[in-house]
């Protein structure tokens, strides 16, 4: 079946392009550039007219980076194109991702996949969860070839770097964003709340860790001025002084990751919602 991959590119960086090209040319996979939105150069007025600054606060304490914008609006100049070409589904790429051949497996397999699908991630990641950490469903796994399976996740997901969507699922997240953009997008990629969305397990496209994106660089950034913002409370700089304030830091965490492990466990076992065709 015949299945586009859209790779979004900044015009200026041809390192990036380049080495997307060369992979692809390595596996015979044919790739469509699409210019991505910097935002760094948007005019805040046409931010401030296509985001809603009071809702991104009220959820992330803080408004949208112009980075998160700039991939917005590119991921929705995809979905455009998709709806005005008629393309029935079409797999996008960030273009500091990394493949192999076993990209070409999952493809094959296409007509396999879940008739009710809108989206399923072909890779994901998260800050504080290990890949073999991920929560799957035990009640919807669907093996499409020897190595790869379609699962539903029971968490919500990270990363929108690497993704196949199909047309109406491309309408839906078009109409969403193209109200107003509140979130990054793989806040909306990620989320079968909005989308009926599935996974491939495992992954078969990875993110280029020996890259910066623009983005990375504006989360960073406002990490280190937050941290910087938080001052130790008087308990805390006495459980400091003696030497306890870190154990009893690692003891917490331990307890809220076996706490959250629990919770997701009848999440695991229940059977997925099903959505309409």
């Amino acid at each position: 079946m015949d299945c586009p991959i859209f790779v979004i590119n900044l015009k200026k960086d041809l390192k990036k392009r380049n080495t997307m090209q060369s992979m692809a040319d390595r596996y015979s996979y044919k790739l469509n550039f699409i210019d991505a939105v910097y935002g760094k150069d948007l005019d805040q007025g046409y931010i401030d007219s296509v985001c809603n600054h009071e809702e991104s606060i009220k959820l992330f304490n803080r408004p949208l980076f112009r980075g998160e914008v700039g991939v917005a609006l590119s991921q929705m100049s995809i979905y455009k194109k998709m709806l005005d070409e008629d393309i029935e589904q079409a797999i996008i790429f960030e273009d500091d991702v990394i493949f192999d051949d076993s990209l070409g497996e999952v493809i094959k397999h296409i007509d396999d996949f879940p008739k009710d699908l809108e989206l399923i991630l072909l890779g994901y990641h998260r800050g504080f969860i290990s890949n073999t950490k991920y929560r799957i469903s035990f009640r919807e796994k669907k093996q499409i070839s020897k190595n790869f399976k379609v699962v539903r996740f029971t968490d919500k997901m990270d990363g929108a770097f690497a993704y196949l969507i199909t047309k109406k699922g491309a309408k839906k997240l078009y109409e969403i964003l193209n109200k107003s953009i509140i979130k990054a997008v793989d806040n909306y990629t990620g989320d079968d709340s909005y989308i009926n969305l599935y996974g491939l397990w495992p992954k078969c496209v990875h993110v280029d860790a020996s890259l910066e994106s623009t983005i990375n660089e504006e989360r960073k950034m406002f990490n280190t001025q937050s941290a910087k913002k938080k001052e130790l409370s008087g308990v805390k700089i006495v459980l400091n002084s003696l030497g306890i304030f870190r154990p009893l830091q690692l003891l917490m965490g331990k307890y809220m990751e076996i706490k959250n492990e629990l919770k997701h466990l009848p999440l695991m076992l229940k059977k997925p919602k099903k959505y309409e065709l």
